[in-house]
């Protein structure tokens, strides 16, 4: 067996590339594989995609890092080709079986290097490995952007935030936990923007209160720590708004702030952000707010106005609104019923036996494998994925068949959502097809208008 053989096996390439060179470049002290595609990629391709595939050109040679060789560095080079779908022309760069999140390692690599991470800083797993800790980072955030988008929250009930300092000075992080099965669900930069420009914002500068009546339980202290926005704490203010926050991380339009005492939860969001509309929930005037409130008031009104290309997406219950549907995750049926509820016309949770008979939920991506597949499957079950994807995905192609559905699944797929807080459906995040961006990674501040980013970074 030859080392290109070899190395093909090693590497489970399969039919539709080969290894057509192995090189040690004595200089560099670097293994060099060479791949290139086969023939039969394209069936496979075209099997993918639903449409027929032909090779419409190559890139220019790219390099992915792999696990080291008898202790010596190993790369990947290959010249990508570029497919193009004969059903709607479009021309794309074909991703290798080899390749990681990160676009600059393999997949072995990275399982490697995740490995470390876990169990060490990453600075000293990027001097082990021989990478850089800055490379190293954004496959992090890459696979953490992905678990995101994987998560499934249907079944917190329980959450806790807490704000810790990280190192000294004002660096703070906002940590949110499910109180229940005592996990971390994220965590948020606490020198947010909004408590730092134009005006800083102490947020060290707390005060004890009794625990509010209706913390009490989930908060079992007797007192807590707050952030007085008035000078006079003891004096009874009347009531602003707050809004339940319990779906605010499935949006990334919504960006949560700061809660604030109130009669609903310790989580309930006293200010937040959906799109370019900001919600500022604190009842009193600036006449009536110390300097801290007053600071928090311009902040957030200077905050908002670097918003001018978001607008809200998702559908977020109102009192003002009317009724809308409850999530599922209020609902008292065991999980396995409970993820094929929806609305009815009344507003009521049913389950949908449509969504059963395919055997998941309508907000996970394998929703659409299955209900795509179908449409080529028998009359029944072509009708069945036809109404299900009229009823949960709105801004897809309507009446559309296979071909135009796995087309548009193809090219959105990165920039969709779905949310069953309000309206049990798909969006499209029209800020991150337009940026070019999943919008599992464009969250929070991240959505301001460019000139504001390139101004804090």
């Amino acid at each position: 067996m030859t080392p290109e053989e070899t190395f093909h096996q090693l590497l489970g390439l399969g039919q539709g590339w080969k290894v057509v060179r192995t090189e040690f470049e004595q200089k560099e002290q670097t293994f060099v594989i060479c791949v290139e595609e086969t023939e039969r990629l394209w069936p496979e391709e075209s099997q993918r995609c639903g449409q027929e595939v032909s090779c419409y050109d190559h890139v220019e040679p790219m390099q992915w890092r792999h696990l080291n060789v008898f202790n010596k560095e190993c790369v990947i080079v290959s010249a990508l080709p570029r497919g193009k779908r004969k059903g709607d022309g479009t021309v794309y760069r074909v991703t290798p079986p080899w390749e990681g999140r990160s676009k600059h390692f393999t997949k072995e690599f990275e399982a490697f290097a995740l490995t470390l991470t876990r169990e060490m800083p990453v600075k000293k797993a990027g001097e082990i490995l021989g990478e850089t800790d800055q490379r190293l980072w954004r496959m992090l955030h890459a696979h953490v952007a992905a678990a995101r988008a994987r998560a499934d929250w249907s079944e917190v009930v329980w959450v806790g935030a807490d704000e810790m300092n990280r190192r000294k000075g004002h660096n703070y992080v906002t940590v949110f936990a499910d109180l229940v099965e005592k996990r971390v669900l994220f965590g948020v930069e606490g020198n947010h923007p909004i408590y730092q420009q134009p005006f800083q914002i102490d947020c060290t500068k707390t005060v004890r209160i009794p625990t509010p009546a209706d913390f009490r339980d989930e908060i079992k202290a007797t007192e807590i720590d707050v952030l007085p926005l008035v000078h006079d704490i003891h004096r009874t203010w009347n009531p602003g708004w707050s809004t339940h926050a319990r779906d605010f991380a499935l949006y990334p339009d919504v960006e949560y702030f700061t809660g604030g005492v109130n009669h609903q939860t310790p989580t309930s969001a006293a200010l937040w952000r959906q799109g370019n509309l900001l919600h500022f929930g604190f009842e009193q005037s600036p006449m009536e707010m110390n300097e801290l409130g007053q600071k928090l008031l311009l902040n957030s009104i200077a905050y908002i106005s670097h918003f001018t290309e978001d607008r809200p997406i998702a559908v977020t219950p109102s009192v003002f609104a009317g009724e809308v549907a409850s999530a599922r995750s209020r609902s008292k049926l065991p999980p396995q019923e409970r993820q094929f509820l929806h609305p009815d016309e009344n507003q009521k949770l049913v389950i949908d036996e449509d969504l059963k008979a395919i055997g998941r939920p309508f907000d996970q991506p394998q929703f659409f494998e299955k209900t795509i597949a179908a449409l080529k499957g028998s009359a029944v079950e072509a009708e069945r994925a036809r109404r299900l994807l009229e009823r949960y995905v709105p801004c897809g192609p309507k009446g559309g068949g296979v071909d135009q559905w796995t087309s548009w699944w193809q090219g959105n797929r990165p920039y969709l959502f779905a949310s069953d807080a309000g309206d049990y459906c798909w969006y499209i995040d029209p800020l991150a097809r337009k940026r070019g961006i999943p919008t599992a990674e464009l969250r929070g501040s991240k959505r301001a208008d460019s000139s504001f980013l390139a101004a804090v970074r």
